[in-house]
């Protein structure tokens, strides 16, 4: 049986998420660590899928929404996308 949730993240700061360079092949990053992660080392969420929600600087839920299976709909692309949609000015973590 799989597990249901297999990872989770808290409040990345979305002035701290490495975004990319513009039209660099380096698309950004989504660091987090493992809880199943002895070692502590950092590993990339952007391909994450599942439930998330968007915070404003006090902490207050602004927007709930799913990252899919899709590739370009991964957790990290919902993201970034929320920086440039009506919700652009709205979130920080």
């Amino acid at each position: 049986m799989s597990e249901l949730i297999a990872n989770y993240g808290l409040f990345w700061k979305r002035n701290k998420v490495w975004w990319g360079k513009q039209g660099g092949t380096n698309a950004g990053q989504l660091c987090g660590i493992l809880a199943s992660n002895a070692t502590g080392r950092p590993v990339d969420f952007r391909y994450q899928q599942g439930v998330y929600t968007l915070y404003d600087d006090n902490f207050r839920m602004v927007y709930a929404g799913q990252a899919g299976a899709n590739d370009k709909q991964r957790l990290f692309d919902r993201l970034k996308q929320h920086r440039a949609d009506a919700l652009a000015d709205r979130w920080s973590k």
